[in-house]
């Protein structure tokens, strides 16, 4: 399958507009594909309700959303099409909510799994800074060494048996180099925010 025919440019899925800045921006819009992907179909409502937004930003990420043909909608609600499949798949990695908060001291937490070659890691500082501007609390980048997680600026620090660690080997079952990137919020939404923010941030360091 010919995956340049299904990528999604970001300039035809986000555009902001001339007269004033929108109240969400493209990690919403991939987060409520994520969350119409995760469930057979979602109403607006509870989408508004997730995605913490009123109901004219959530009317316009849907209506983007259709415009690209990454959902359907009907009047029980709307669903993920193929493509809209396809674009989770190429643009969304691996990812879980973490009960355990050893690691970070936020309510709510989201791990996602990068694989080695997809980023490249350094101090993790410019990712974390990233992730609070997107609105996280935090974020913790971490490099998998087959055992144990380290911190990326200091290899010689190893994370013994914590319980966030047996979790993310159990949900996400990492291998040797991985990158775990963890974010923190105050509700979910923020979590998976600061997450990407972190993925999008370790992405662009590796172009350049």
């Amino acid at each position: 399958m010919n995956q340049k025919k299904l990528k999604v440019k970001r300039m035809e899925i986000y555009q902001k507009s001339n007269k004033a800045n929108p109240r969400f921006n493209e990690l919403h819009l991939i987060i409520a594909l994520k969350i119409i992907s995760d469930n057979k179909t979602v109403g607006r409502k509870r989408l508004m309700k997730e995605l913490e937004l009123g109901e004219g930003s959530t009317k316009t990420i849907l209506e983007k959303l259709k415009k690209e043909k990454l959902i359907t909608s009907s009047p029980q609600g709307h669903k993920i099409t193929k493509k809209g499949k396809s674009y989770i798949s190429e643009n969304l990695p691996t990812g879980k909510e973490i009960s355990s908060r050893d690691l970070t001291l936020s309510k709510n937490n989201y791990a996602i799994l990068i694989k080695e070659t997809q980023a490249e890691i350094k101090s993790g500082i410019e990712q974390r800074d990233e992730a609070i501007k997107a609105g996280a609390d935090c974020a913790v980048t971490m490099v998998y060494d087959g055992e144990k997680l380290r911190f990326p600026k200091d290899f010689e620090h190893k994370l013994e048996h914590t319980e966030a660690l047996e979790e993310i080997k159990a949900k996400l079952r990492p291998e040797k180099g991985d990158i775990i990137v963890i974010g923190g919020g105050n509700n979910k939404i923020n979590a998976i925010k600061g997450a990407l923010a972190t993925l999008k941030a370790l992405k662009k360091m590796k172009k350049n």
